[in-house]
């Protein structure tokens, strides 16, 4: 099971997410801590680490090699993907159309259209939170190395495949040792992949071109960084045998 599937579990099992501040139950915990409370069960971040909504201090989502900021837009939600609204609520996406997150109520109105506790609704992400409808200020990816090889995968083996002249069936630690290195002004089919998959996790802001600039070096770096390898910006031998072995 891989980190996101462990977190949506993670959720899944923590039970009423209801704000006992606003409704004096003693037992009910807010957004930011249903959502830390999670994603430390999954063991994504350790025990030290915290953030609140309310602060708009994201704290440890900007350790780079956990989570990736992505830009808010319901076509950018993935499984697991953390919603972020600063100074507010937090809240996260199922993958199908629905919305796991602590619910305010009592008092200050119920935020989610009548139900309590932990839900799921079919917004793509827009909420109305009493106040009315807002959308939310970013996402927070995480990072999972094993995603990142199976997005890899799917996407940069075709393509080795055809510049390799290579059969797509030939083991991919076979292929490793005939990839060219890639760095600033490559160009190719190669170089379009790892493009590709950088966009999705929101490394590379640039064109799907197959031209190496200085927006896909900067993508290289931010792989390199979730690999947990040497960042230099230049994909060689290390740095395709970590997204493809």
């Amino acid at each position: 099971m891989g980190k996101v599937q462990k977190y949506i579990s993670a959720l899944q099992t923590l039970g009423d997410g209801r704000y006992h501040y606003w409704d004096g139950r003693p037992n009910g915990i807010g957004c930011s801590e249903y959502t830390r409370l999670a994603l430390l069960k999954a063991g994504i971040i350790a025990p030290g680490d915290s953030f609140h909504a309310g602060s708009g201090n994201p704290g440890v989502l900007t350790d780079t090699t956990k989570f990736q900021k992505i830009k808010w837009s319901p076509s950018n939600l993935r499984e697991g993907d953390i919603m972020w609204s600063n100074g507010h609520h937090v809240a996260t996406w199922d993958g199908n159309q629905g919305v796991y997150e602590a619910a305010p109520e009592g008092s200050h109105g119920i935020c989610d259209n009548g139900k309590t506790g932990v839900g799921h609704w079919s917004h793509h992400g827009y909420r109305n939170c009493g106040n009315g409808t807002y959308t939310w200020s970013c996402l927070y990816r995480i990072v999972d190395t094993d995603d990142i090889k199976k997005t890899a995968q799917e996407i940069i083996a075709p393509e080795i495949a055809k510049e390799t002249k290579m059969n797509k069936e030939k083991h991919l630690t076979t292929l490793i040792n005939f990839l060219p290195v890639i760095s600033k002004g490559s160009t190719g089919s190669l170089v379009k992949g790892l493009q590709t998959i950088m966009k999705s996790y929101g490394w590379y802001a640039g064109e799907i071109d197959g031209l190496a600039g200085n927006m896909t070096v900067s993508g290289i770096k931010n792989l390199q960084i979730a690999l947990g390898i040497e960042v230099d910006g230049v994909c060689g031998k290390d740095t395709w045998t970590h997204i493809l072995k």
